[in-house]
C-alpha cells in the first residue's frame, strides 16, 4: 500500500466572525444584502483586458524562476477617498462599496498596502450575483508595513464587490489597494517535474488532478504574501 500526498500552495483568505455594531442586522451578511432602501451600487470599475505583451512577459518571468505561470499583476491605486461609493444610513452608519468587472478572469487577487479598520467596522467581499457566501474581515486583519491579500473566484460572476461597513461610533479607517493580480479562465499553466515522495498538481504526475486543482485557489511565491497548504492524502 502506498500513500501519496498531494500538496498545493494557496493564498490565505482570512474570514472572520462578524460582530457588527448594528444589532438589527444579521451579523454574517453585508448590510447591503439586508437594507432595501440602500441606493443601488453605481461604482463599477471595469478592468481592461490583459495585453498579450503583459501575459508573455510574466509567463517568461515565471518560467525562468521554474514556477507555474498564469498570474498577472498590475499596479493600481484604489482607496476610500479616490474610489467607490459612500452611502450614509438613517442612523449615520456608513457603507462604502466598489465593484470590479472582468469577463475573462478566473480569479482576482487584491493586494492591500494599507488595511486599518476599527474594531467595530467590517470589510466584506462577495460576487455581485451573490451566488456564494460573503467573506468578512475584521480588525484582526489590520496591517501597516506588509501586504494583506484576499483572493476571489470569478467563475460564478464577472463582477466582484468589496464592501466596507462603518458604524457611526467607529473610526473611518484606512484602506488602500495598490496591486491587482488576475488569472485567466482559459490558460494552460504548464507542467513540470516532481520528486518521488509527492504529487504536485502543477506537475506532470498531477495530470489527472487538474479538476481538483481548478477547484481551489493557487498562487506562487512571487506575488503571494500569506500562505496555507492543502494536503490531500489517499491510499493506493
Amino acid at each position: 500500500m502506498k500513500i501519496k500526498i498531494f500538496a498545493l500552495v494557496l493564498v490565505s483568505v482570512l474570514c472572520s466572525t462578524v460582530t457588527s455594531g448594528q444589532e438589527e442586522l444579521i451579523k454574517e451578511l453585508p448590510p447591503s444584502w439586508q437594507i432595501e432602501e440602500l441606493p443601488p451600487l453605481k461604482a463599477f470599475e471595469k478592468l481592461k483586458p490583459l495585453s498579450k505583451d503583459l501575459i508573455n512577459y510574466f509567463d517568461e518571468m515565471m518560467r525562468k524562476k521554474n514556477l507555474c505561470g498564469g498570474v498577472y499583476p498590475i499596479d493600481v491605486d484604489y482607496s476610500l477617498q479616490n474610489s467607490g461609493q459612500w452611502d450614509t444610513l438613517e442612523n449615520n452608519d456608513m457603507i462604502w462599496r466598489l465593484a470590479f468587472v472582468a469577463s475573462d478572469i478566473k480569479e482576482i487577487t487584491l493586494y492591500f498596502c494599507t488595511f486599518i479598520i476599527d474594531d467595530q467596522a467590517r470589510f466584506y467581499t462577495y460576487p455581485y450575483n451573490r451566488k456564494y457566501d460573503p467573506c468578512c474581515e475584521t480588525n484582526r486583519s489590520n496591517i501597516n508595513r506588509k501586504r494583506f491579500v484576499t483572493l476571489m473566484s470569478m467563475m460564478v460572476s464577472d463582477t466582484i464587490v468589496i464592501e466596507y461597513y462603518v458604524p457611526n461610533n467607529a473610526g473611518i479607517g484606512v484602506i488602500k489597494i495598490d496591486r491587482i493580480s488576475r488569472s485567466l479562465k482559459e490558460k494552460d499553466l504548464g507542467l513540470k517535474t516532481s520528486s518521488d515522495c509527492t504529487v504536485n498538481v502543477c506537475q506532470e504526475e498531477g495530470i489527472n488532478w487538474q479538476l481538483e486543482k481548478n477547484a481551489v485557489a493557487k498562487r506562487d511565491g512571487l506575488y503571494a504574501v500569506l500562505y496555507c497548504h492543502l494536503r490531500k492524502q489517499h491510499n493506493t
